[in-house]
């Protein structure tokens, strides 16, 4: 049996829900199934009555009185603020089944069993790195973002697999920088900066750090994003860096741009990834080589691959000969990208559409700081 969430208090699925899912829900523990609370308690005193109980669904908004009288006060008492809202009873468990049917598991409900009763704590890390993405997306002029949004962003569209790793990760605090050091006996130096002597963490090496990698892909990403005639800050924040798949572009009425909005949700987060990639190598390959450093060049040339490669990717995923939900478009290829590109070289529409294009285009003209 397929995880399935049941949508909330609709008629006929509350009707539905008591008369015909009951054996089901139950054989499966109420695993996966939403509002099952309110399910068990209906349940627990239908069963409870020595009377049988008839349920019979009438379409709404007939023209009968009682019934639109009943779906007005339904829906003033859906907004009801919580404190005036009836508090519910315990179920009477003695009237409902224990447990999951074996027989009728699978792997995936009992795991998603499992999950439903381990209680998440909030870490601290979690709630402030979250906390800066929500400032950082009010000082570029949108809403506050809910924890869910942010969340939530990392899982569509523009974001790559690893990327949404990265930023997953790094929200949650979880790379070993920094402090993590200070409690390795022999290694407490790699808790500190090697370039700056400061304490090593995420927003250090994103946002603060002195090599001058931070400070040119920042560049990169502000020329890039400037011919699509989007404005970002002289400087990064952390905030800003986890707060990119969430962030829109407006224009005139506050109706989202969509080319621009994608170019964003894709370069931003791109950007923070080719910094901790290059400050790993920096730290991690050229461990033997401290003197080492990268050269404009380099930083350039990575910046161009990573366009290159996210470009022909979705030239790829447009000329796949399978649908999916998701599927990129060719007119998605071309708001978001057509910006970057020489006007002389996009002047056939067909590029977006042939992967074969790529070569020996003029990427290049974008990343001169």
């Amino acid at each position: 049996m397929a995880h399935r969430r049941v949508p909330p208090f609709a008629p006929l699925h509350i009707v539905n829900g008591l008369t015909k899912h009951v054996e089901g829900w139950e054989q499966r523990g109420w695993v996966g199934i939403s509002n099952a609370r309110a399910f068990q308690e209906a349940i627990a005193l239908l069963r409870s009555r020595s009377a049988p109980t008839t349920l019979r669904w009438v379409k709404g908004h007939k023209g009968t009185q009682g019934n639109e009288e009943a779906d007005k006060l339904a829906g003033e008492g859906a907004n009801m603020d919580r404190q005036y809202l009836p508090i519910a009873l315990p179920p009477q468990n003695e009237y409902l089944r224990k447990g999951m049917l074996l027989s009728a598991a699978t792997q995936r409900m009992l795991y998603w069993g499992i999950r439903e009763q381990i209680t998440v704590t909030a870490r601290r890390t979690t709630a402030t790195n979250v906390l800066a993405a929500t400032k950082a997306a009010v000082a570029w002029g949108q809403h506050a973002l809910e924890q869910g949004e942010v969340w939530r962003a990392l899982r569509r569209d523009p974001v790559v697999k690893k990327t949404r790793d990265f930023l997953w990760k790094t929200l949650h605090g979880v790379y070993r920088v920094g402090r993590y050091w200070n409690n390795i006996q022999g290694h407490e130096a790699r808790a500190r900066c090697a370039l700056c002597g400061d304490e090593d963490s995420m927003e250090h090496i994103l946002q603060e750090c002195s090599s001058m990698e931070v400070g040119l892909v920042w560049k990169l990403v502000s020329t890039a994003l400037a011919r699509a005639g989007v404005a970002v800050p002289a400087k990064p924040s952390f905030g800003l860096y986890m707060a990119a798949p969430a962030l829109s572009v407006t224009g005139d009425g506050g109706k989202i741009k969509p080319g621009p909005t994608r170019l964003v949700r894709t370069v931003i987060p791109e950007a923070a990834h080719l910094v901790w990639k290059l400050r790993c190598r920096r730290v991690i390959e050229w461990a033997a080589q401290p003197l080492r450093r990268y050269s404009v060049a380099e930083v350039r040339n990575e910046w161009i691959a990573m366009l290159n490669k996210r470009v022909r990717e979705e030239q790829l995923a447009a000329a796949a000969p399978f649908l999916k939900p998701n599927k990129i478009t060719v007119g998605k290829i071309r708001e978001t990208w057509t910006p970057l590109l020489d006007t002389s070289e996009v002047a056939d529409e067909s590029w977006a559409e042939d992967p074969g294009v790529l070569v020996g285009m003029s990427l290049a003209i974008l990343c001169e700081p």
